[in-house]
């Protein structure tokens, strides 16, 4: 990055800093896709009943919807919507099997909840999960 010196008027380049992890993509998307749209519907049932879902979780509920994703695209379409506020990503102990992990859960931000507000004709159903 070039940055201009306000004294002198020289200008010299400066190294960004690295982007703090967890902040989400480094990129704004232009519009939502189906994809983002289902997911902030996953999130919305799940707060509803106050869960908070892992990517597994997310990803088992596409599944049974009928969404074949692979967990990749789930977490990159996931760090797109945290970029944008319309998720909250923060960790948690869960169990796997027989053993304790830290992971990241998600949950839908108020601005997430006004989002799919907003977009209630491209998916229908979403009464029940507004308050």
């Amino acid at each position: 990055m070039l940055a201009k010196c306000p004294r002198c008027g020289h200008v010299f380049y400066v190294a960004e800093p690295p982007r703090q992890k967890g902040s989400g993509a480094g990129y704004k998307i232009e519009s939502l896709g189906r994809l983002h749209l289902e997911i902030l519907r996953i999130l919305a049932e799940a707060s509803g009943c106050g869960e908070q879902l892992t990517r597994k979780a997310i990803s088992y509920r596409l599944h049974l919807k009928g969404y074949k994703t692979p967990a990749t695209s789930v977490a990159a379409r996931l760090s797109e919507l945290l970029a944008l506020g319309y998720v909250q990503m923060s960790k948690r102990r869960v169990r796997e099997g027989d053993k304790w992990v830290t992971r990241p859960v998600w949950t839908i931000t108020p601005q997430g909840l006004q989002k799919l507000v907003e977009l209630r004709h491209k998916i229908g159903g979403l009464d029940r999960y507004i308050k």
